[in-house]
């Protein structure tokens, strides 16, 4: 084992990692409750549309937690690269709990008009800016705060915190509406859960790398600090690929089911499904990041990633049953390659006191594209070409992916770290 690697964690990196975890969790429960609501919400806070303009609107509110992301990069990434990780995390749940109260409290179109959209909207922008900084805060945490390889594995516990978070949306969403009817008592839920979250944050410490830098460099050492761009650039394609595979996953495939007559009650349940899933999946990435080089790990999966991809798109189009939807969706959204568990040494390639600004805003870019082109590309696309179609968007990504991919990989064979194992 080599003295700058570390395969056990002290009493308060566990503390942080359950702090954080818990509060990713928190932070995208709160984030994809509208979007799995989307259907049954959009018609009480817009006004009456005809079918094409009800899925307009649905790909509008859609976007718009994503394409205000990039000033969420912005700010957050300042306050994140000045005031600290830690503090940053902490003004970001404050954000996304206030706007779930907001959302409770909020009258519908009928009630208030189109203020009703605007305030709905001003809180979807919110949320999305929050979720961003809180994403990225938690994942700098850890980066900062614990060395490889434990590094690698306790990020994919961030990520299930994730992910659980949104299958707790769901989850929350069926049983409410099964049971009172009532969305609005979603949001009361989500907006308590995340104020206790910040309780819990007030106990995190800042990094220990935040720190060092912060005594050794001085402010112009910290000006002259330069990004490799074409790492950064590689950063963009890398993350492209994981938005236009959520969107395929829970919001495209919804209404293929909702084609064949599922109810909203019967969507929320597969989608859950799927969630459950990519728990698992990331639950072996815990181990596989654990023990093997994450570049390695990335390469692998898209070896197997590219060509089933091809195969299952003409399979959707040819057989688009809820079981092949079903099959489509684990597959898209647990499979795709992404960035995971490879984030460490992704955000490591850039200087520390621009570190968050560099991520959040190339995360938060690469999501707000990715999404628009998926909210309005695959509507169209597919209703001219069928599901076919989404090659159009698919192949591109794909290249993009590997070529982003193999710059980090010939950047850590540059530094001679690209071994097969992470253990030695």
């Amino acid at each position: 084992m080599k003295a700058s690697e570390q395969q056990s964690l002290t009493r308060e990196q566990k503390e942080a990692v359950g702090i954080l975890s818990v509060g990713t969790f928190l932070e995208y429960l709160d984030l994809k409750i509208y979007i799995h609501l989307a259907v049954m919400l959009n018609p009480l806070f817009f006004p009456p549309t005809d079918p094409f303009s009800a899925s307009m609107i649905s790909a509008f509110t859609f976007c718009t937690s994503f394409i205000f992301r990039p000033f969420g990069g912005l700010l957050f990434g300042w306050l994140g690269d000045n005031i600290g990780r830690k503090n940053t995390i902490f003004l970001t749940t404050f954000f996304m709990g206030s706007s779930c109260f907001i959302m409770f409290i909020l009258p519908e179109y009928s009630q208030i008009g189109i203020w009703a959209s605007v305030i709905m909207i001003l809180c979807r922008i919110i949320q999305g800016m929050s979720s961003l900084g809180e994403v990225i805060g938690a994942k700098l945490y850890i980066s900062e705060s614990i060395k490889p390889p434990m590094s690698y594995a306790m990020l994919q516990i961030v990520t299930i915190g994730a992910i659980l978070g949104g299958s707790a949306a769901i989850l929350l969403s069926k049983t409410v509406i099964d049971t009172t009817g009532n969305w609005r008592y979603i949001f009361l839920i989500g907006s308590v859960i995340a104020f206790l979250g910040l309780i819990f944050r007030t106990r995190l410490r800042e990094t220990q790398d935040f720190v060092d830098a912060t005594k050794r460099l001085d402010k112009k050492q910290i000006i002259e600090q330069k990004i490799d761009r074409k790492l950064l650039l590689s950063y963009f394609f890398m993350r492209c690929i994981s938005p236009f595979s959520i969107y395929i996953s829970f919001a495209y495939a919804p209404v293929l089911l909702k084609r064949h007559g599922y109810t909203m009650s019967e969507i929320l349940s597969q989608n859950f499904g799927v969630t459950l899933v990519d728990v698992l999946f990331t639950t072996c990435l815990i181990y596989f990041s654990y023990k093997f080089h994450p570049l390695r790990i990335l390469k692998f999966i898209t070896i197997l990633y590219v060509p089933i991809l091809l195969i299952l798109i003409p399979c959707l189009d040819l057989y688009c049953n809820p079981t092949m939807i079903f099959i489509f969706q684990v597959f898209t959204m647990c499979c795709n390659p992404g960035t995971r568990p490879a984030e460490p040494i992704i955000y490591k390639s850039f200087p520390v006191f621009k570190r968050f600004k560099a991520a959040s805003i190339i995360f938060a870019i690469a999501g707000a594209v990715m999404y628009i082109i998926s909210s309005f590309g695959v509507e169209f696309i597919t209703s001219v070409y069928g599901e076919i179609g989404l090659y159009i968007i698919a192949i591109p990504l794909v290249i993009a992916y590997i070529w982003g991919l193999n710059n980090f990989i010939n950047k850590e064979k540059e530094k001679g770290t690209y071994s097969v194992f992470n253990t030695i």
